[in-house]
């Protein structure tokens, strides 16, 4: 059944899913072996104390095309305008363009990955989220009528509010790009089936401030991003 809001007997979890980016441009490629030498590859592997933190990529854009992913390595190889995850090694392989070297300051590179955040540690969707969003930090979600000529209805959030007290944020928010990302949020309650929790906002994440014990993330309609 899905959630249903203001039942005072349910422990409500709310799962938030933000799709950030991280520039590697800067990283030293190394060149694959014949006869696959239009790829160069890094380790793209980070771990801190929550465990393994990156790996592949959710997709990668170069100069802001996005690549197309290849599941072997001869197809990245023979693909320009590719990528592909070597699970074993740990491994990003790329094929730009022009068939050059990833790292010679000639391109825009990100990789984008989900951080997954919850208001306690969870698994869903078979995937685990991180116990950093603080139980009374969401707010209202309004809906705002325009009037004269506008017409239409416009949704309303304000911000989402992480929690920071083990400074998980202090290089996070150093190393990736959070501002101008996707964000999706849902509530359901706990233990309750996957198909049983609701979408409550589906947007961009905005401005972006923190102190030692909190991060805000400001949220944005999705009508924002449209030119």
């Amino acid at each position: 059944m899905v959630y249903a809001p203001g039942d005072p007997g349910v422990e409500r979890v709310v799962l938030s899913d933000i799709e950030i980016a991280h520039r590697i441009d800067g990283h030293v490629w190394t060149q694959a072996g014949a006869p696959n030498t239009d790829a160069w590859w890094i380790l793209h592997t980070h771990k801190d104390k929550f465990g393994e933190h990156e790996g592949k990529p959710a997709r990668v854009e170069v100069d802001g095309a996005e690549l197309t992913e290849k599941n072997t390595l001869a197809l990245c190889h023979a693909t320009a305008s590719s990528w592909y995850w070597n699970v074993a090694t740990k491994r990003l392989y790329l094929h730009v363009a022009d068939h050059g070297n990833p790292g010679d300051g000639g391109y825009i590179i990100a990789a984008y990955l989900w951080r997954r955040f919850g208001t306690r540690a969870y698994i869903f969707g078979g995937r685990p989220y991180l116990p950093l969003v603080g139980k009374n930090s969401i707010p209202p979600v309004g809906y705002v009528t325009g009037g004269y000529h506008e017409g239409g209805t416009k949704q309303t959030f304000g911000s989402l509010k992480f929690l920071n007290g083990e400074g998980y944020f202090d290089t996070d928010l150093s190393d990736y790009i959070y501002e101008g990302k996707r964000i999706t949020s849902r509530i359901g309650e706990n233990g309750a089936a996957d198909a049983d929790f609701a979408v409550f906002w589906d947007g961009w994440t905005g401005d972006i401030t923190w102190t030692e014990n909190e991060v805000e993330v400001m949220v944005e309609d999705l009508m924002t991003g449209v030119i």
